[in-house]
């Protein structure tokens, strides 16, 4: 009987211990600021796959959602969205802990049939950048895809460019979210 008291007496102590190292994480405020496209885009396709990544991305556990309305406006007032006092001016107008932005500046793609093997062949370039109050790091980046596929064993129902453009919009949030 007696040990039966001492492993129950242990078992509360060991809780009482880690109780207060258990507590909850708050979830970081994240402002995505809209895709600023530079370039025809046809129905708007890149700004809803780029929506699209971060909401999978940028889940509520861990992440929470600034206003859109706000980042929008915080976003207009700036000159120069992708430079450190920009990204720390919507970061401060938003109050936000992390800032992302992304451009599409060129999105051109060319079928080359002169080949043995026709060719779909990409030119894709934006930039991006990322401020982490957390961390304090200023990420900025121009990215650039120039994918090449033989496009005779392609489907037409398969949209090659916009699944680069995709692939490349994941890419670069999983870099803003380490």
């Amino acid at each position: 009987m007696n040990k039966i008291f001492k492993y129950l007496l242990l078992g509360v102590m060991a809780v009482c211990f880690t109780a207060p190292v258990a507590a909850k994480v708050e979830a970081a405020k994240i402002a995505v600021v809209p895709l600023i496209v530079n370039v025809k885009d046809d129905g708007g396709m890149n700004a809803i796959l780029y929506s699209d990544a971060c909401a999978k991305l940028f889940k509520y556990p861990d992440f929470d959602f600034v206003d859109t309305d706000l980042v929008k406006k915080a976003a207009a007032a700036q000159t120069n969205v992708f430079s450190k006092a920009g990204m720390q001016a919507i970061m401060d107008a938003s109050g936000a802990d992390i800032v992302v932005a992304m451009s599409v500046d060129k999105f051109d793609w060319k079928e080359d049939r002169m080949r043995q093997a026709p060719m779909t062949i990409l030119d894709l370039r934006g930039k991006f950048s990322t401020l982490n109050r957390l961390t304090g790091k200023y990420q900025h980046e121009n990215w650039v895809n120039d994918a090449q596929l033989e496009s005779e064993a392609i489907s037409p129902r398969n949209d090659f460019p916009h699944q680069e453009f995709s692939r490349t919009v994941r890419v670069e949030l999983k870099k803003a979210a380490k």
